[in-house]
């Protein structure tokens, strides 16, 4: 592996891995035994965590399932996290408790010292695979180290940790919370809104073949951008697994047919999915979706080429 530990490479597993496992059916192709050895490892953890590439904050589907709250939201639950050697998993993913919330790893960035923020503590590194569940407590982890707010992201959201080679890894509290409206992630969370320096999209396609055929938008583009940003704040969230299913759909990442990327001031891209029917995910947290208005959607990918 290069000198790099377990936990990196597992993180470093690609979410298409999953999704390509998912769709399968659908799509009718022959995956080359690379691309099966990716699923099989990465249904070998409870989380398939994939890569930050370059400095591009996407995450992968979750074994969980989000579910409608009484009030009409979205709840997300809070990711399960063990590593107890007789739980019959292989349940390796690198997480640590903070303030009573679980981040789990969600890749790392190369030379991304400026996104490290205030120290805020320090992981002690004590859950192993013989910890009792009661060894589960604030400043315990898989991991060991000194952690850090991430600049530009609030911290009970995000944290990382500075690698000895001088690279960042980033950790998400990706659940454990309720969504209601779309502002309540794309800005209390993300921050989309005035922190965008430019967009890319990129077709499933060139996505799902690993293509990288991204292009980027033009002024028209991004003016198209920030009236669906505004859509989508106003939106209500929706539970993915609820999404009505066209034929030969089995699930809703078919219906997936765009991905945008957003390069924020901070050097991050948060990428988001575009699916048929109007709606729209965060990768970090699959579970929910908003639903805008058809002709908002079309104006921007009508642009498409």
């Amino acid at each position: 592996m290069n000198g790099k530990k377990l936990s990196d490479a597992l993180g470093e597993l690609d979410v298409r891995y999953v999704e390509e496992a998912l769709a399968y059916k659908k799509k009718g192709k022959r995956l080359s035994w690379a691309k099966w050895a990716g699923i099989a490892a990465a249904f070998c953890i409870i989380f398939a965590l994939a890569a930050l590439f370059g400095r591009q904050l996407a995450l992968p589907v979750s074994d969980q399932e989000g579910t409608a709250a009484a009030d009409g939201g979205v709840a997300i639950p809070a990711p399960k996290v063990s590593l107890s050697a007789s739980n019959g998993t292989a349940d390796m993913v690198s997480f640590f408790i903070y303030q009573g919330r679980v981040y789990t790893y969600c890749g790392r960035i190369d030379g991304g010292e400026t996104l490290a923020g205030e120290r805020l503590g320090a992981v002690a590194g004590l859950v192993d695979e013989w910890t009792p569940e009661e060894g589960y407590v604030e400043l315990a982890g898989s991991v060991r180290g000194d952690f850090y707010a991430v600049n530009g992201f609030a911290p009970s959201f995000m944290l990382c940790m500075k690698k000895e080679d001088g690279n960042l890894s980033f950790y998400l509290c990706r659940g454990g919370f309720t969504l209601h409206y779309g502002s309540e992630l794309f800005e209390d969370r993300l921050h989309l809104s005035g922190n965008v320096v430019s967009v890319s999209y990129e077709s499933q396609d060139s996505w799902y073949h690993e293509k990288g055929e991204r292009v980027p938008l033009d002024s028209h583009g991004m003016e198209a951008v920030n009236d669906l940003i505004g859509e989508m704040n106003a939106a209500r969230f929706l539970w993915t697994g609820g999404v009505p299913l066209g034929q030969g759909e089995d699930s809703f990442y078919d219906k997936v047919v765009y991905y945008l990327y957003f390069e924020m001031k901070n050097g991050m891209t948060i990428q988001l999915g575009l699916a048929e029917g109007g709606y729209l995910f965060f990768h970090g947290i699959p579970e929910a979706c908003v639903q805008v208005p058809e002709d908002v959607f079309l104006s921007l990918t009508d642009l498409f080429g």
